[in-house]
């Protein structure tokens, strides 16, 4: 899991700011939202141009870093460094927690499409890796199976991409376990289309995903558990295949007739059929409910919250889903320029599990 995130000079971010999942309280309700005392579902909340959108980024750095996977994300990495405090490089941070290791990993970048300046690797505490680029004579490693490891072919890639290229994979090998889990992570946002990072190397149109996984049914109660009563089945088009939506004698296709908050729970459900497939095990969701009504947004997250094995964070302005019915002040967390906190440590207040922290954030009793 995803223990702790630190970014400095990337884009917005020109103070260092820490997303600490790891400092959890031991709050007696909603329990299975922490794991190991780590955060496993979390909400991050903020003003319009607080960082929210440029967290997520930060976070999925590394995935550009240390995987080929599809990035067609080129826009939302424009002007990389931040502009205020002209760093030549921005400094991301990263601690996570497999059972009893804990793995952090540090690397310096002067763009989304270099490859490090600096590396860093430590393993329960101990430094294990650190290099600078292109300064093999300086090179510090002591890391199992790398003792007569053959230098020929680096070139131009991060030292964590090349070891694990390199070495064979045994388990509970700490640059295997770290480079699982990148692989295992996927952001995407529903409001400017199909944007992802992660996981797959391409895209895959949304009626195929559901139609060529027998999930036709599944989607048509799916979509009746949120309200929306449609009969579906599988429609020819002669060229291809779609969902459509029977009415009486004539049958349309399902994305003729649906709403941007339709289209997006339909997105919604085709990465969820992605994401069991591909043992995701760390999700961001940036604004993920922009077009959804407040109903449907609660039974997404309750959907999320109750998936085993996945860690996530969702991005959202909408305050009603600051609940203890389904979140609660260690797992809700307030973006600024200036910092990431959660509710719990944006107030001297004690909160309880009755109080209503939407009606208390709407007072001003929390300092982001």
């Amino acid at each position: 899991m995803l223990a702790k995130f630190s970014v400095i000079g990337f884009k917005g971010f020109s103070k260092k700011v820490t997303l600490d999942l790891s400092n959890t309280n031991d709050y007696q309700y909603n329990m299975n939202l922490t794991q190991n005392k780590i955060v496993k579902n979390g909400l991050v909340f903020g003003d319009n141009a607080s960082g929210k959108s440029n967290l997520g980024f930060a976070i999925f750095d590394i995935v550009l870093t240390l995987t080929n996977k599809y990035r067609n994300v080129e826009k939302y990495y424009q002007n990389y460094l931040n502009l205020e405090i002209k760093r030549d490089y921005a400094e991301f941070e990263y601690t996570f927690q497999f059972d009893d290791m804990m793995i952090e990993y540090i690397y310096y970048k002067k763009d989304y499409d270099t490859v490090p300046v600096y590396e860093k690797l430590i393993v329960n505490h101990e430094t294990v890796l650190e290099y600078h680029f292109q300064d093999l004579e300086h090179l510090f490693i002591k890391i199992e199976g790398t003792e007569s490891l053959n230098w020929e072919y680096f070139d131009n890639m991060s030292m964590i991409n090349y070891l694990a290229s390199r070495l064979p994979k045994t388990e509970n090998h700490p640059i295997h376990l770290l480079m699982d889990f990148v692989n295992s992570m996927l952001w995407f946002k529903s409001v400017e289309g199909r944007d992802f990072i992660g996981i797959k190397n391409q895209i895959d149109e949304l009626n195929d995903i559901i139609l060529k996984n027998n999930k036709l049914k599944d989607f048509e109660n799916f979509l009746k558990s949120n309200g929306i009563n449609y009969h579906l089945e599988d429609m020819d088009l002669g060229n291809r295949h779609v969902i459509g939506v029977r009415f009486g004698e004539e049958v349309v296709p399902f994305f003729t007739l649906i709403s941007t908050g339709t289209n997006d729970l339909w997105l919604f459900y085709s990465w969820k059929i992605q994401l069991e497939q591909a043992n995701i095990k760390f999700l961001f969701i940036d604004e993920f409910d922009a077009n959804y009504h407040f109903d449907l947004a609660e039974s997404v997250v309750k959907e999320l919250n109750s998936t085993p094995n996945l860690q996530t964070i969702l991005s959202t302005h909408n305050t009603y889903l600051m609940s203890n019915k389904i979140t609660r002040p260690d797992c809700t967390f307030i973006v600024s320029p200036k910092r990431v906190v959660s509710l719990s440590n944006a107030t001297d207040k004690e909160l309880r599990e009755a109080h209503n922290i939407e009606k208390l954030y709407r007072g001003g009793h929390f300092i982001a």
